[in-house]
């Protein structure tokens, strides 16, 4: 697609949301190299982004857009440091960060965006900003304040340093996952799609209110680890047992009562969900399946509470899905999921196609339903900051393989595998003054699907291998108490 783009020599590149699906060491490629072509070929770039990670790094200048009106614009410096409109800041404080142990709840802008079909009068960021006052029900112009920094608001003489910005976190607090009793155990499990090994000799458990984070290169095996637990593709060998029963040797009664118990988010909201349904028919559906309503009164009135409980409006249901927003959307697939009352739930991908602002909302709904209802997560994610804010422990995953195991604190503090240090290293950060600091962080060459015979799987990707690391097959061992790691040089990696 970048080839397509500077194949007529353009002047301008318009880049929207280009890397929204990547991981962050294939984002980091991308974007490294756009940046060198848009710059050796004096091209310029526009980046529509929801990331301010990439932001911070990539950006000269930056445009802050809500509801179809500039309301912030300056250098990425500006911007990112001495914000000065509360929608900027809002979203600052919606980013999860690295740096930030997990336990925090998400600073999410509450309420929804306007409807431009009937904008609001005044100021359109009204509504959902905590420091307006009277003469906001006025429109407020785009006016300087500061040498090539313009803001669209009436209180730009208050910094987001100044006190009155000032939004405090509540801490989020997890089950004790050590104590419960597991829910899910992976013994072995293999998955081979004819010579490429997508999931190889996996174990894993799960723990009853815990959330166990999944992450990984695209291509690594994720997904297809969660279609092997939700049942969706039958494991090549290995078991997989959940409520210590083997999914694998279900009966088909069994196997109905399973899927009561454990659900799914998809990545998609738009994509999952049926556009020929009203949002009602669509969480009616598998409760007419699984026969838990018995008339259509009953049925509207589960549907009516499901709504509510994600924090939804009733007469939504009577709209079809391209009515809603992503988030609204990404709600009703959080409905539906907990449609039957499971127990476990499998979320792929589940905020990252959000914009950071929505994406707070569902990742501190899915924490609060999880504290309510006494659910069980698997959280898969290629954004290392949402994974550490809402996981209890992490799983990182290469070519099939689960090559470092921990607690979360643990793993983001002590990373001991050179592909997770890799990974961490890869993540954008929305602080401008870090990310113009950092190395541009991208692995040489990329995952493939080639079998690799013998010897670590991330060898020839590896910084630090030696001659026996493409001979000598890797086990993952403890290397501290609760964490686990596929490395036998992973004493001679230095802590971050």
């Amino acid at each position: 697609m970048i080839a397509i783009g500077i194949a007529c020599n353009p002047k301008v590149i318009i880049a929207d949301e280009p890397t929204t699906a990547l991981d962050v060491t294939i984002q980091a490629q991308i974007l490294e190299l756009m940046r060198d072509l848009t710059r050796r070929l004096n091209i310029g770039l526009v980046l529509i982004t929801h990331n301010l990670g990439i932001v911070a790094r990539y950006a000269d200048r930056v445009n802050v857009m809500y509801a179809g009106q500039i309301v912030e614009s300056g250098t990425a410096e500006d911007i990112l440091l001495h914000t000065r409109h509360p929608y900027t800041l809002g979203l600052l404080r919606a980013v999860p960060r690295l740096n930030s142990p997990s336990g925090n709840q998400l600073d999410a802008i509450e309420g929804l965006p306007p409807n431009l079909l009937n904008p609001p009068t005044g100021c359109r960021f009204a509504e959902r900003c905590k420091f307006r006052i009277d003469v906001c029900q006025e429109e407020p112009p785009l006016c300087e304040v500061a040498p090539g920094h313009e803001s669209r608001c009436f209180r730009t003489d208050v910094e987001s340093g100044n006190a009155t910005f000032a939004i405090g976190k509540q801490a989020i607090e997890h089950s004790s996952a050590k104590l419960a009793p597991t829910v899910l155990k992976l013994e072995n499990v293999n998955k081979a799609f004819g010579d490429v090994r997508a999931v190889s000799g996996v174990s894993l458990e799960i723990a009853a209110g815990e959330t166990l984070g999944l992450v990984g290169e695209s291509g690594c095996g994720k997904s297809t680890l969660g279609r092997l637990i939700l049942a969706l593709e039958p494991s090549s060998s290995g078991s997989i047992r959940f409520n210590d029963v083997d999914i694998g040797r279900m009966s088909k009664r069994g196997l109905q009562t399973f899927r009561r118990n454990m659900q799914v988010v998809f990545q998609d909201p738009f994509l999952s969900l049926n556009p020929r349904m009203t949002i009602g028919e669509i969480l009616q559906e598998p409760l007419r399946v699984h026969r838990l309503v018995p008339d259509k009164a009953s049925a509207s009135r589960r549907v009516a509470d499901l709504l509510s409980q994600v924090g939804l409006y009733p007469y939504m249901a009577d709209r079809f899905p391209h009515e809603l927003s992503g988030g609204q959307r990404q709600r009703v697939g959080i409905a539906r999921a907990l449609a039957l009352d499971p127990q476990f739930i499998v979320c792929d991908e589940a905020v990252s196609a959000l914009d950071v602002s929505v994406q707070a909302q569902i990742v501190n709904l899915l924490v609060k339903l999880q504290k309510q209802l006494g659910l069980t997560f698997l959280f898969i994610a290629h954004d290392l900051a949402v994974v550490r804010h809402i996981s209890t422990r992490v799983a990182v995953m290469y070519r099939g393989r689960i090559i470092e195991l921990a607690d979360c604190n643990e793993l983001f503090e002590n990373p001991l595998h050179p592909y997770t240090r890799a990974l961490l290293a890869a993540a954008p950060n929305p602080d401008p003054l870090v990310a113009g600091q950092r190395q541009a962080a991208s692995l040489r060459n990329e995952i493939t699907t080639r079998q690799v015979l013998s010897g670590c799987v991330f060898a020839s990707r590896c910084p630090i291998a030696v001659e026996s690391c493409h001979t000598d097959s890797q086990t993952i061992r403890e290397a501290s108490p609760r964490h686990l790691v596929a490395c036998f040089r992973a004493n001679l990696v230095a802590p971050c």
